[in-house]
C-alpha cells in the first residue's frame, strides 16, 4: 500500500518523535503512529514491509510506469518522424533547396555568405578575395 506524501510527512514526525527521551512521550508517539496507520487502512506490519523492502513502488506499478513511457516515447519518435519528412519534402528553405533551385550564381553567394563572408558580395564584379590581395601574396 502507497501512502499519500501528506500521510507520509505525518508518519516520519511520529517516528522522530519515537526518539524521545521521556518514556510516556514514546508511548504516546507509538499509540499516536497506530491510529495514523489505523486511519489510512494500514497497521503496523505494513510500515515494516515497507521499510524493508525500500519502500518503491509495486511491480504492477513499475510496469504500468514503463508502458507509459515506451508508449510516449513511441509517440514522440512518430511526431519526430513526422517533422522531419514535413521540413525535408516541405516548402521550406531549407540549405538543399536554397543552392539547388537558385542556379549556380545562387549557389556560391550562398556558400559564401553561409561561411561569414561580407554579404555586399552580390555584384558579379564582387570578387572575394580581392585580387590584388591574391597577387601580392602570389610573389
Amino acid at each position: 500500500m502507497a501512502f499519500s506524501s501528506a500521510i507520509a510527512t505525518r508518519l516520519s514526525h511520529v517516528i522522530r518523535r519515537l526518539s524521545s527521551e521521556s518514556e510516556g512521550e514514546i508511548i504516546a508517539a507509538m499509540h499516536a503512529l497506530l491510529r495514523l496507520l489505523e486511519s489510512c487502512g494500514s497497521d503496523i506490519h505494513v510500515l515494516a514491509a515497507r521499510v524493508e523492502n525500500g519502500g518503491g513502488l509495486s511491480e504492477a506499478d513499475k510496469q504500468k510506469i514503463k508502458g507509459e513511457i515506451e508508449n510516449a516515447h513511441a509517440i514522440g519518435y512518430a511526431e519526430g518522424v513526422k517533422a522531419a519528412e514535413a521540413k525535408q519534402h516541405g516548402t521550406g528553405h531549407s540549405a538543399t533547396s536554397m543552392a539547388s533551385s537558385s542556379g549556380p550564381r545562387s549557389r556560391c553567394l550562398w556558400s559564401v555568405r553561409s561561411i561569414g563572408f561580407p554579404t555586399g558580395a552580390t555584384n558579379s564584379s564582387t570578387i572575394w578575395p580581392p585580387a590584388q590581395s591574391m597577387a601580392a601574396n602570389q610573389l
